[in-house]
Parts: C-alpha cells; sequence; structure tokens
C-alpha cells in the first residue's frame, strides 16, 4: 500500500510539472497550423495570379460559394478573377475552399473584404500605400503570443511577431 501511494505522489508531481508546458505546446502548435495554412493559401493564391498572369481574389466565406462579410477565421474562397470586380462571377473558376479555423481569431484592416494578387504577384490597389497588409492571428492567450503574416510589396507572405511598422499586435478581448 505505502509503494502504491509513492507512486500515485510522484506520478501527480510530475504531471503537476509537465502539464501546464505540454498544453502550451499544444497551442504553440496549433497556432503554428493556424498561421502555416494562412500562409499556404496565400502563396497559392499569388502563383495562381502569376501563373494565369491574371488577378486571383482570396476573401472571407463562410459558404464556400460567394465572398461575405465575415470573419477570415470562418473560412475563405480563392478565385479566379479576370473582371477585378471581386465577386465571383458565372464562368469565373473557383480554385480553393479554406475551411473554418476554430481555437483562433484573424483579424486584418488592409483586407478586410478580400484580398486581390495581379497578375505579377503583388497585391495592388489604388495606390502604392495600400499595397502591403498584415493579418493577425490571435488566440485566448492574447498578444504576447499572437502571430502576423505581413504581406510586403512584391505580395509575399511573411510570418512575424511584430506588426509592419514594428508595433506589438493586438488581440481582440
Amino acid at each position: 500500500m505505502v509503494e502504491l501511494m509513492v507512486t500515485l505522489a510522484l506520478v501527480a508531481i510530475t504531471t503537476g510539472i509537465a502539464g501546464p508546458p505540454l498544453y502550451n505546446l499544444t497551442l504553440d502548435n496549433r497556432r503554428a497550423d493556424n498561421v502555416n495554412e494562412l500562409v499556404s493559401e496565400l502563396q497559392y493564391a499569388r502563383s495562381e495570379a502569376i501563373t494565369r498572369n491574371s488577378d486571383v481574389v482570396v476573401c472571407p466565406s463562410t459558404g464556400g460559394t460567394k465572398c461575405e462579410a465575415t470573419t477570415w477565421q470562418s473560412g475563405w474562397l480563392i478565385f479566379a478573377d479576370p473582371n477585378g470586380n471581386a465577386a465571383v462571377d458565372k464562368g469565373e473558376t473557383v480554385l480553393k475552399i479554406g475551411n473554418a479555423i476554430v481555437g483562433a481569431t484573424f483579424s486584418t484592416a488592409e483586407f478586410a473584404s478580400f484580398l486581390r494578387f495581379r497578375g505579377n504577384g503583388r497585391v495592388m490597389v489604388k495606390n502604392v500605400a495600400e499595397s502591403t497588409g498584415e493579418f493577425t492571428i490571435c488566440d485566448h492567450r492574447g498578444a504576447e503570443y499572437a502571430r502576423v503574416v505581413q504581406i510586403d510589396l512584391a505580395g509575399r507572405p511573411v510570418v512575424s511577431p511584430h506588426l509592419l511598422d514594428g508595433s506589438s499586435p493586438l488581440c481582440p478581448a
């Protein structure tokens, strides 16, 4: 009986010491998966725009059939947009449908409605100041654990712990 009690005490101590780091490791891996999925999808859209030498749009979508006024973590849609109207029209090719992300929030000021890659791979809008932007990915742990996917002038997504201006990201409460 004494041996059993000692064994149970050792298991309890080991679990108490190892539990929190393993929990954070799990959350870090989930965050990395979410960030990598977004980066991969943006790289795919950019590659398709270059290959097609035509606009490709990435937009938030819950149903996978049209762009919607919803959050990016609800899912997204990637489609060829040769007429440049940022809407899925008859005859336009839907390239990919992104699944909803659980346990994270994606926020962006620059690309709230959509993100357009031009045929040269750049994210271009009416002026150069709007040709970059960022997505902030947060989980319930807050800004200290947030990651930022920056879109640079060449249209490439880059992962960083900081915003484009060098400041720390903010996460919704």
